[in-house]
Formats: structure tokens, C-alpha cells, sequence
């Protein structure tokens, strides 16, 4: 089975968003219910961790060292993350709202 290594930011960041939906929203249900929709399909990367799209062939022109990663679509938001196969370890390594122009973070 593949481990998977999330980075502390990515943590934080879906830690942030279910603070937000709570804080906001007073809907702790709707909070929990979207850390899940995140943190499933990354938990599926333990048996499927070629199941995401390679960026570079959903974006096209994307720069050198984004283009073996990967991507995952978690309800509104963007999974990225590499996948070494000699090591059998996913990295995920950034999440992104997919309303936004997070494109343009990893072009910068």
C-alpha cells in the first residue's frame, strides 16, 4: 500500500477552511462534511496513487518542475501531488480552491 506524505501547509489549509465554514457559517456538519470530501480522495492514493491526471496534460504549458504532479478534484478544490514510484510514497504538496486563478501561483 502507497504511503502518503501530506505537507504541513496542506494541513493547515484544510484545517483553515473547515475554521472558516464553522466560523462563518455556523454549520459544523458542513465543515466536517468538507474536510471529507478532501482528505477521501487523498486517502485513496494509498491504492490508486496513479489515479490523478498529470498536470502537464490538463494544463498544458505549465513550468518544468510542476509537471509530474498530479492533480485530484475534492469537491471545490485541487489536489496536487507527485507520486515516486520507486519509494511507493505520494507527496501532497499544495490545495487550491478551484475558484480561484491558482494557476497562477505556480507559475509565479
Amino acid at each position: 500500500m502507497t504511503k502518503i506524505k501530506i505537507d504541513n501547509a496542506v494541513d493547515i489549509k484544510i484545517r483553515e477552511i473547515q475554521q472558516y465554514i464553522v466560523t462563518n457559517f455556523s454549520a459544523h456538519r458542513a465543515a466536517l462534511k468538507v474536510r471529507k470530501e478532501i482528505l477521501i480522495p487523498i486517502r485513496s492514493l494509498q491504492k490508486f496513487p496513479d489515479s490523478g491526471n498529470f498536470i502537464s496534460n490538463v494544463y498544458g504549458d505549465i513550468k518544468t518542475k510542476y509537471q509530474n504532479y498530479r492533480r485530484l478534484i475534492a469537491g471545490h478544490y485541487i489536489i496536487l501531488y507527485l507520486y515516486d514510484d520507486t519509494s511507493d510514497i505520494c507527496f501532497v504538496d499544495f490545495i487550491f480552491d478551484s475558484r480561484t486563478d491558482y494557476l497562477s501561483e505556480l507559475q509565479a
